[in-house]
């Protein structure tokens, strides 16, 4: 069932704890999110990193730069499905499974993630935008949309992503009903490892019931 090249770092809870699957942006690896673990120190939390299947000047990617991007994102979209269904039947619950992409990987934790019929536990979009704001609301799955949190971290300084449009896609959102708590940072295209990681460790560490 994981058909994707991945890192898992298990936590000492395992099946009992809580399960996050990472996604990294055009261009990385996933080696990408592989200290996560020891700045965060959740003991409760694995972790699946997870590598784009495309190769891309010496890294990874998951769908085609524009102008035809979509034939990637479906099948990525797809693969995300048989991997967290896989996990599933592993013994990793959905529910205690979390979404967390950067970039690309941000498309995909929101298309994916809001027509996937099952909460997760959360997800977290970073630094990205959607591809199909309209479509996306058309096809969202309540289950996933009104039954768990969603955060989206945006940077107003990305040179990749206009604020202005990422603002707009995520009112949309919640305007549709979906649960989504919107942040922004005064940041590039990147994590910020000053305030920004502290954020999303806090929101993460808050949905582990």
């Amino acid at each position: 069932g994981l058909e994707l090249q991945h890192l898992w770092q298990e936590s000492p809870a395992g099946k009992r704890g809580y399960t996050l699957v990472a996604m990294h942006g055009r261009g990385g690896s996933m080696h990408d999110f592989e200290q996560l673990k020891d700045i965060w120190r959740l003991d409760d939390l694995n972790y699946l990193l997870l590598q784009g299947p495309d190769p891309f000047f010496g890294g990874w990617s998951w769908y085609d730069i524009p102008p035809n991007p979509l034939p990637g994102i479906r099948r990525s979209r797809k693969m995300l499905g048989t991997l967290l269904d896989s996990l599933h039947a592993k013994g990793y619950a959905r529910e205690r499974c979390f979404l967390f992409g950067f970039s690309q990987g941000c498309l995909l934790t929101f298309e994916f993630g809001a027509r996937y019929p099952h909460a997760l536990a959360g997800y977290v979009g970073i630094s990205g935008q959607l591809y199909d704001t309209h479509q996306l609301i058309h096809d969202m799955h309540p289950a996933a949309t009104q039954k768990a949190d969603w955060l989206w971290s945006a940077g107003t300084l990305d040179g990749h992503f206009g604020i202005e449009t990422t603002r707009i896609q995520a009112e949309r959102l919640r305007a549709a009903g979906m649960r989504l708590d919107f942040v922004e940072w005064p940041k590039d295209h990147e994590i910020d490892h000053q305030e920004e990681v502290w954020f999303l460790r806090d929101w993460v560490a808050a949905h582990m019931k």
